[in-house]
């Protein structure tokens, strides 16, 4: 047996940060590679529904820096399946964050029976010239949307579906642009999909 524990919401996990960042992550390297630690955390995270702020956090970007742990999210009920069941087959510790914006908006036909999806493999959606969306978990949906509203101004743009933050996703062959946008709920900086770049504020103006 392997154990999927839940938090109700991924704002009540700092409580829990101590066994996280202190044993949760370290035991890989504490016995030397020899032993794994395979538990799966599963969290509703971000906002999109009106929640009171501590239902809404989105600790992703915390999680991600963390040592010896996996940060999955999923981006839709099909997707959500296949990546949960790799989560539980994998030998560490993995964090499955699920958007809470899609667990009332999204709906969707599952296919019965056991399959896995693999972790560490980002997905190109659409295809374009002009930018790059990259994203994850309930964002997703925005960036398709942005997608068609580009696409109709004669803009095309293409949208790229992470799903694992840690390991470092790999994004499949696309042509690449000069222009990219990571949106997400996560905090800044840092946010997964952020581009380390910080405008500066404006100069104050003289009396």
């Amino acid at each position: 047996m392997r154990p999927v524990a839940e938090i109700q919401f991924a704002g009540f996990l700092y409580p829990a940060l101590d066994q996280i960042l202190s044993h949760l992550g370290r035991w890989r390297h504490r016995s030397r590679g020899r032993v794994g630690l395979p538990v799966v955390v599963r969290a509703p995270y971000g906002g999109g529904v009106h929640t009171p702020e501590q239902h809404a956090d989105s600790p992703e970007a915390l999680l991600c820096h963390t040592p010896g742990v996996k940060v999955v999210i999923p981006s839709s009920p099909e997707r959500a399946k296949g990546l949960l069941l790799s989560a539980i087959e994998d030998e560490d510790p993995v964090f499955f964050l699920e958007a809470i914006k899609l667990y009332r908006g999204a709906r969707a036909e599952v296919p019965e029976g056991y399959y896995t999806l693999p972790l560490g493999k980002a997905r190109v959606l659409r295809e374009g010239k002009a930018a790059t969306l990259i994203g994850y978990g309930g964002m997703v949906e925005v960036m398709l949307e942005a997608a068609e509203v580009a696409q109709r101004e004669g803009v095309e743009v293409t949208v790229v579906d992470l799903e694992t933050l840690v390991p470092r996703t790999r994004r499949p062959s696309s042509r690449p642009c000069g222009r990219r946008a990571g949106p997400s709920w996560s905090t800044r900086p840092c946010a997964p999909g952020a581009s380390g770049r910080r405008s500066r504020p404006a100069s104050p103006k003289g009396p």
